[in-house]
């Protein structure tokens, strides 16, 4: 009773432990996960955008570049350029020839500015060497304005022209003037270069394309800012050109460098920055530290609702399965004991209306033991030699410590709910059984093989990771007879031996197939490890009962069949048998006498 109930705490921690626990580390890892993928996700679509808005704004501030390149390409501008420059414009000396470059002048402006972008407001032109101030502006569909009121050579983008030297300036006013002297709160993007004359390099004046915003806020309506984050257009001072969000200008000034943080009061702020290299300024986007948790929020509910339901479900489950899983499988431990001891006689209690996978082991388990005690007393003992009782004793031996490991595993399946795995597991331990027990000294390599991959699978459920097998079976000899258990030996010593000692992966390969040796043509059957291996000296001292019963039956039933080992401490052991092959054009004969 004390064992039953150590049993079942046994049980109810591997629940907890295997269950309850990982379950709720995975919740918390899944949830950061998620948390980290979506700001992961966030930050790749937001440096995204920032791109393609860097590469609208600078295709954009192109076209005005382009548009003011192709204006010194019109005879008619430079030479109103050159006209408005030199001394004949200020005598008006002739009313025709002013009224002739005017006009020209306008006229190649007029079609430029129709033909060019909607937001392209109009052309204005400075000249350098004047008496006055005459400022020259050109609108859409008007007349050349021209005023001696407006002080551009006081303004800060008439010096940083001059001293660009011809090339582009890109400026930005909130707050601006026209030539009529009336404010205008709309704001305004302008390119601004330094004009010369072709044919002599002298400067003649500075010509600034205004163009409104409008199209600017159309790129920056591309990103969908949160309601607590904002994306800013900043110039070169670092002053505010447009942002989505006014009541951040005030951070403006102290935005850091890209990656790095801002902590304002109740949130924080991440910075991702775009440079302009063209116009010299920059894109900064602020995200809300806040606005990623909202997003995030439905995340951590959703996992902490389904925790609970899968808590809960299991639990329920764990309860009602216990008592029906305990119960056999410690009468069937109880039995095992029994037959460790030698009593061949126990049975195990099973009703004929039971058909699950403890109850087909069960009556699998009996059927076995009956057989085991007919062969053993019937047999081995009355019938064979000592030596050949030794050999049959070997293949119908099963240990009950793989037994008991093996159920062991069952119970963590079925406790874990891998049902799939499970089944499969008793079908396969239901077919060892069967193998065992049957009453034939011999069988064919298919039919050993079988049984070996269902060892190994029994076994690779005992030792999960720290074990893998393949076995390469040449298909050619898939009917050859062998003595039946002559493989599982070898196998079985590469796994004490060779797995269990080593700390790391194991490697077991089982090769079935054919090689010439000597000029002779042999089935070679190879179990190969990567374990730790052994001392060949020591072996050779003192052989296992395993091997020196191998190398016996060898010499039982084949005339020209032999067992090698092979093996390197610390890296790996191979053992060979090699059976000579009678027969002609690659076929075989076999030559069990």
């Amino acid at each position: 009773m004390k064992y039953r109930k150590t049993f079942r705490t046994r049980l109810l921690i591997l629940f907890l432990g295997g269950t309850l626990i990982p379950l709720l580390l995975l919740t918390a890892v899944l949830m950061s996960y998620f948390n980290n993928r979506f700001e992961m996700q966030s930050e790749q679509m937001v440096r995204n955008t920032l791109v393609s808005m860097q590469e609208n704004i600078s295709n954009y501030a192109e076209e005005l570049r382009d548009f003011s390149i192709s204006l010194i390409g019109y005879t008619e501008v430079m030479d109103f350029y050159q006209y408005v420059n030199s001394e004949d414009y200020y005598k008006i000396s002739d009313d025709y020839e002013y009224f002739l470059k005017h006009y020209h002048y306008r006229k190649v402006i007029q079609k430029l500015l129709i033909f060019s972008d909607s937001n392209i407001m109009g052309v204005g032109f400075a000249p350098l060497d004047t008496p006055d101030n005459a400022y020259h502006m050109a609108y859409k569909n008007m007349n050349i304005s021209v005023t001696n009121d407006y002080p551009y050579r006081d303004e800060p983008w008439f010096e940083s022209a001059v001293s660009a030297n011809g090339n582009f300036v890109y400026i930005s006013q909130n707050n601006w003037k026209d030539i009529a002297g009336s404010e205008n709160r709309e704001p305004v993007f302008s390119v601004i270069r330094l004009a010369r004359n072709i044919n002599n390099q002298r400067s003649l004046g500075i010509i600034k394309v205004d163009a409104s915003f409008p199209r600017l806020k159309e790129i920056f309506q591309e990103m969908d800012t949160g309601a607590n984050s904002c994306l800013m257009l900043l110039d070169e001072q670092g002053e505010v050109i447009y942002a989505t969000n006014p009541r951040f200008d005030t951070l403006a000034a102290s935005i850091p460098d890209d990656g790095e943080t801002i902590e304002i009061p109740d949130d924080r702020l991440r910075v991702y920055s775009e440079a302009i290299p063209i116009t010299g300024w920059r894109l900064a986007y602020l995200s809300s530290g806040r606005d990623i948790a909202q997003q995030s929020q439905p995340i951590f509910i959703l996992g902490a609702v389904l925790s609970a339901l899968t808590i809960l479900i299991s639990g329920t489950i764990y309860a009602i399965n216990i008592r029906r899983i305990t119960g056999p499988v410690n009468r069937m431990i109880e039995r095992m004991k029994a037959v460790e001891k030698g009593d061949l006689t126990t049975q195990l209690d099973v009703a004929d209306n039971v058909n699950d996978e403890v109850a087909v082991i069960s009556r699998n388990f009996n059927h076995m033991l009956q057989k085991l005690e007919v062969h053993i007393n019937n047999e081995y003992r009355a019938v064979l030699s000592q030596k050949n009782a030794e050999y049959m004793a070997l293949q119908m031996q099963v240990n009950p410590h793989f037994l008991y490991n093996t159920l062991n595993g069952f119970i963590t399946l079925n406790r874990l709910g891998e049902q799939d795995k499970l089944e499969k597991s008793i079908l396969q331990l239901t077919g060892l059984f069967r193998y065992t027990c049957r009453n034939q000294d011999l069988c064919s390599l298919t039919e050993e093989v079988h049984f070996l991959e269902d060892y190994l699978a029994l076994q690779k459920l005992r030792f999960e990771e720290r074990m893998q097998y393949q076995i390469e079976f040449d298909e050619t000899y898939r009917d050859f007879t062998i003595p039946r258990l002559l493989i599982q030996p070898l196998v079985e010593n590469a796994i004490i031996h060779g797995m269990e000692p080593k700390a790391g992966l194991t490697t077991i390969t089982i090769a079935i197939g054919s090689a010439d040796r000597d000029g002779e043509s042999y089935l070679y059957i190879r179990v190969m490890d990567d374990g730790v291996g052994f001392n060949m000296q020591r072996y050779k001292d003192s052989k296992r009962v395993g091997v020196k019963n191998i190398e016996e039956r060898l010499s039982y039933f084949y005339e020209d069949a032999f067992f090698e080992i092979d093996t390197l401490p610390g890296h790996f052991t191979t053992s060979t048998i090699w059976i000579r092959l009678t027969g002609e054009e690659g076929g075989y004969e076999n030559t069990i006498g």
